[in-house]
């Protein structure tokens, strides 16, 4: 099915199109069929059902979502007949994650691996150690979490990476002693997370290839509204989506031409001939 994209700089253009695509689907399916709409935020959820309103006279029968939620559910159903006998798919978000971060500092066992001494040392496991804070560990569970999630939707490759014992940097990098310690913590993740079924975003899209699409799973269609800018991995999401159901993006865009056709400085600046090279 074809992806229906428009840009524009002003919300209001965006909410002009999507009002006409909604009357068109209420003239072709009936006013019963729920409208789906995916947003970023409950602010601009509010200002969609206003403008629509005030557009189309009326705004009912809309069902609003955010974009990882109603995510991780496709997939949860999308996926089900694989998954027979095994807990239900669930997709490590950042609330799942920041759990089982916290499950694992909490653990002792976690630490006497050789490869988290430098966890043990900034939380006072160490050897000799007095004692460890609670709110230390609450708030690194918390900042390994949000890393870990955008890891999940931008660095997919260094996830995989991790989840085959690989690791990504030289021995004897800066950051090497870093990764490790995060690969160790990523697998230690792993393990308390896939027998409840917890898995990460890029293994659950990486399943769809066993999957064939499944009627009744997704909407007729699926619009989109507001987002400016998503994790890389979500743009492979909504190639996905556009294979199963109707996929309209309306999407915030500052100039004319395709925001990611633009030109970067460095772009730019290798483009201009140089002058006084030596020769």
């Amino acid at each position: 099915m074809p992806i229906r994209l428009v840009y524009s700089q002003r919300t209001e253009s965006l909410v002009d199109a999507l009002a006409d695509a909604l009357s068109a689907e209420r003239a072709a399916r009936g006013p019963l069929e729920p409208a789906h709409l995916v947003v970023p935020s409950r602010n601009l959820e509010r200002h969609v059902v206003l403008a629509l309103a005030e557009r189309l006279g009326i705004a009912a029968n809309l069902r609003f979502h955010r974009l990882e939620s109603f995510v991780g559910r496709w997939l949860a159903r999308e996926l089900a007949p694989l998954r027979e006998g095994a807990a239900p798919l669930r997709v490590l978000d950042r609330r799942a994650f920041e759990a089982f971060v916290l499950g694992a500092l909490l653990d002792e066992r976690f630490f006497a691996h050789p490869d988290a001494t430098p966890l043990a040392r900034y939380v006072g496991r160490e050897a000799g150690a007095r004692g460890t804070s609670e709110r230390r560990l609450a708030q690194l569970a918390s900042r390994v979490a949000r890393l870990f999630e955008a890891y999940a939707y931008s660095r997919p490759e260094l996830l995989a990476a991790w989840a085959d014992g690989r690791t990504t940097l030289d021995a004897r990098a800066e950051a090497a002693e870093t990764e490790r310690w995060q690969r160790h913590l990523y697998g230690e993740v792993r393990s308390r997370a896939a027998p409840r079924g917890f898995v990460p975003l890029h293994e659950a899209l990486a399943q769809l290839s066993a999957a064939s699409p499944r009627a009744g799973v997704l909407p007729p269609s699926v619009h989109v509204v507001g987002l400016s800018y998503v994790a890389r991995l979500f743009q492979w999401v909504f190639g996905a989506l556009g294979v199963r159901t109707e996929l309209g993006l309306y999407v915030l865009n500052p100039c004319r031409e395709f925001w990611e056709d633009v030109p970067s400085e460095s772009e730019l600046r290798a483009r201009l001939p140089r002058r006084g090279r030596a020769r």
